[in-house]
């Protein structure tokens, strides 16, 4: 997005966030994706929530992760799962 840096013709251009992140029209600049949150594509206003059966346990995501073998991923954004337990 073009950015008036002053009243003269002189043009900043902000680059679209990248994959990962995010950034808000009214503070553009990179912000990466929180914890439970991910984003796939370039130039996105948000992140969107981790899905269900997946997880998210780091900043910056591109894409959801695998939950962990013997985990429960079974709710949305899920940033830690939780352990199963048999017995």
């Amino acid at each position: 997005l073009p950015c008036r840096l002053d009243n003269q013709d002189s043009v900043l251009n902000l680059a679209s966030p990248a994959i990962g992140s995010y950034s808000l029209t009214m503070y553009p600049v990179e912000i990466p994706c929180y914890f439970g949150t991910y984003q796939g594509l370039t130039g996105q206003s948000s992140c969107d929530a981790c899905d269900a059966g997946s997880q998210c346990s780091e900043t910056g995501l591109d894409a959801v992760q695998t939950c962990d073998l013997g985990s429960d991923c079974s709710a949305s954004g899920t940033i830690v799962p939780k352990q199963c337990y048999y017995g």
